[in-house]
């Protein structure tokens, strides 16, 4: 799923729970070779893991939880 600016803001709004968001305002700017690549390396919020370990998911769950958002 490449980016888009909307799908970029939904991403803002859900990640600001977790820890502040910074969008820079060259987004458009990005070659869309570039923001495919981007899916691949998306880093878990800070504090993810902890929040899903903290409601007591399973690890079975938590791995899929985290593999679905970076998916």
């Amino acid at each position: 799923m490449p980016y888009s600016k909307e799908v970029l803001y939904e991403l803002k709004e859900k990640f600001s729970v977790f820890q502040p968001v910074q969008i820079s305002d060259g987004f458009e700017k990005i070659p869309e070779e570039v923001k495919r690549v981007f899916i691949y390396h998306l880093q878990l919020p800070e504090g993810y893991h902890e929040n899903l370990v903290q409601i007591r998911y399973s690890e079975a769950t938590i791995k899929t939880y985290e593999s679905q958002l970076r998916a």
